[in-house]
């Protein structure tokens, strides 16, 4: 058994992962990125993708009302972000708030 003594003054969160997640992220890096994403809120959403010639359709404009940006939202962008980073692997991601000042914050209304 191991165990770790808290600084109850400076732990921000606990973040379990499986492999997936730390083949393509350095656990720095990882802490990293949910840190800004605890601070910042939501990613900004990517472009859509380019269109195939001058025939190609014109998409239906479609708006997609995002979960709301709490702890699973944060897991997810993680392992989206994992994903365009090229992992191929199974990724589950845990997230334990040990401050409450990292909650995350709400989206600005429209």
């Amino acid at each position: 058994m191991i165990v770790e003594t808290r600084n109850a003054e400076k732990d921000e969160f606990v973040l379990l992962a499986c492999d997936g997640i730390w083949d393509v992220m350095s656990s720095q890096d990882v802490v990293d990125k949910v840190r800004g994403l605890l601070t910042n809120g939501r990613p900004a959403a990517p472009p859509p993708p380019p269109q195939d010639g001058p025939s190609a359709p014109t998409p239906t404009p479609q708006r997609v009302v995002p979960r709301p940006w709490d702890l699973g939202a944060v897991c997810e962008a993680l392992i989206d972000h994992c994903l365009n980073l090229g992992s191929r692997d199974n990724m589950s991601v845990v997230i334990v708030l040990m401050n409450p000042a990292f909650t995350p914050k709400p989206d600005a209304a429209p």
